[in-house]
C-alpha cells in the first residue's frame, strides 16, 4: 500500500471504529466483527451484542457498513450514546485483538488478559504462556503517557521474574508523532529508552489489525569506526534502529503476518533485520576494500612519479657533470715541455749530441770513461 502522506496516515487510515462487542448473555465473551459483514450481522448484532466498555450508560449497538467508501465496517452506539475515551476504547480492543490472534494462531498456548504475575507485582495486559518449554510473554498495550523511568522499572521487573515483555504503542496519540516532510516517525525519550534496552519499537492499530515496526534505512547509517555511509542503487536495507537514530521509518504488517518464535513477538520485518544488516555490512566491506585499493593504487602512482622525478634529476646531474668535465679538458692550457733532460752517456756521463750516438746511449769509445 502506498502511503497517502506518510506512515501515520497509512497506519491509522483514519479508523476509530469499534470492532469488538460483547454478548449480552455472556459478558466475558467478545465478538469480533469481520470487515464486510456489517449488513449481514446488523439485525443479529442489535439483538445479541452490546458495548464492552466497563462503563456505558447505553450499551445498545448497531453495525455500520462502509464497503462503498473503502473503509472498515464497525459497530456504533445508538444516537446519543457512546462518547467513550478513545484511549480506553483502543486499549481494550488492542488487548482483545492480541488475545484473539494468539488463540486462533497458537491454540496450544494459554492466553489471558489482565493477568497478574506471581506476587501481583505486575499485571500484564495480555499474558501468553507455554508449558513445553515453559515460557511467559507479557504484552503491554500503551496509549497513555508513560515515564521512561517507569517503563525501565516495569521492564526490569518482568526480566527479574523470567518474563519476556513486548510493548505495543497506540496508533493514536502521543506515542506516534511524525515528520510529514520526511515521512518518518519522531522518536521520544521513551522510544529511545526502549531501543537502548535492545527492545523492538512497535505500534498497534486494533481497528485494522496492523502492527507497525520501527526501522531505519541503513544507507543513512554511519559504519564504525570509519564513520562513512554506504549505499547500493539496486537495494534498500531496512534494519533495526538504535537509540541515537534521529528518526525511524515504519514498516507495516498485518497481525496475521506476525509470529511468536521462541516466545518472542516478531513481525516480518524484524525477521529480515539480521539479513539486511548482513547485506549492508557486506556492502560496507566491499566499499572499504575498494577505497583501500584506490588509495593503494594512488600511493603507488605517487611513488612511481616521485621515483621518476628523482631519476630525472639524477640523470640531469650526471649529464651536467659530464659537460663540465669536457669543458674543463677543452679549456685547460697546453704546456710545452722546455726542461726535458739532455741525453748522456751511460758510461762516462758525458753529453750525447750526435743523434746516432744518442740512439746508442753511449760514446763509440768503449773507454770513454777513462779518457775523461
Amino acid at each position: 500500500m502506498t502511503p497517502r502522506s506518510g506512515p501515520k496516515s497509512q497506519f491509522q487510515d483514519g479508523e476509530t471504529r469499534l470492532v469488538f462487542a460483547r454478548h449480552r448473555q455472556r459478558p466475558d465473551e467478545l465478538f469480533y466483527l469481520e470487515d464486510g459483514t456489517a449488513k449481514d450481522q446488523r439485525q443479529w448484532a442489535k439483538a445479541t451484542l452490546e458495548c464492552f466498555m466497563p462503563v456505558c450508560h447505553d450499551r445498545r449497538l448497531t453495525t455500520v457498513s462502509r464497503t462503498r467508501t473503502g473503509r472498515r465496517d464497525g459497530f456504533t452506539h445508538m444516537r446519543g450514546a457512546g462518547g467513550h475515551s478513545r484511549e480506553s476504547q483502543f486499549h481494550l480492543q488492542a488487548k482483545e485483538l492480541i488475545a484473539r490472534w494468539v488463540r486462533e494462531r497458537y491454540p496450544r498456548l494459554e492466553v489471558r488478559t489482565e493477568q497478574a504475575t506471581i506476587g501481583r507485582s505486575r499485571i500484564a495486559d495480555v499474558m501468553i504462556s507455554s508449558l513445553d518449554p515453559p515460557r511467559l510473554l507479557a504484552v503491554e498495550i500503551q496509549y497513555s503517557a508513560l515515564d521512561p523511568d517507569e517503563w525501565q522499572a516495569r521492564h526490569e521487573s518482568y526480566a527479574a521474574q523470567g518474563i519476556q515483555d513486548v510493548w505495543l504503542f497506540g496508533h493514536h496519540g502521543r506515542h506516534l508523532r511524525t515528520d510529514a516532510a520526511h515521512h518518518t516517525v519522531k522518536l521520544t525519550v521513551l522510544h529511545r529508552t526502549i531501543l537502548a534496552a535492545g527492545q523492538p519499537l512497535l505500534w498497534i492499530n486494533p481497528i485494522l489489525g496492523r502492527i507497525g515496526t520501527a526501522a531505519v534505512d541503513a544507507t543513512t547509517m554511519c559504519c564504525q569506526p570509519q564513520g562513512c555511509t554506504h549505499s547500493d542503487p539496486a537495494e534498500t536495507w531496512l534494519v533495526a534502529p538504535e537509540a541515537d537514530s534521529p528518526a525511524v521509518q515504519m514498516a507495516i504488517a498485518t497481525l496475521s503476518e506476525c509470529s511468536l518464535p521462541h516466545g518472542r513477538f516478531t513481525t516480518p520485518i524484524m525477521s529480515a533485520f539480521r539479513a539486511a544488516r548482513d547485506r549492508w555490512q557486506a556492502q560496507c566491506d566491499r566499499d572499504h576494500l575498494e577505497t583501500e585499493r584506490k588509495s593503494r593504487e594512488a600511493q603507488e602512482l605517487r611513488d612511481r612519479q616521485q621515483a621518476e622525478r628523482r631519476e630525472a634529476v639524477r640523470a640531469r646531474s650526471i649529464a651536467q657533470d659530464d659537460d663540465e668535465s669536457v669543458d674543463t679538458v677543452l679549456t685547460r692550457p697546453i704546456r710545452v715541455a722546455t726542461d726535458a733532460p739532455k741525453p748522456r752517456c751511460w758510461r762516462c756521463g758525458g753529453l750525447l749530441t750526435d743523434p746516432l750516438v744518442v740512439s746508442l746511449g753511449s760514446h763509440f769509445d768503449p773507454h770513454c770513461d777513462r779518457s775523461w
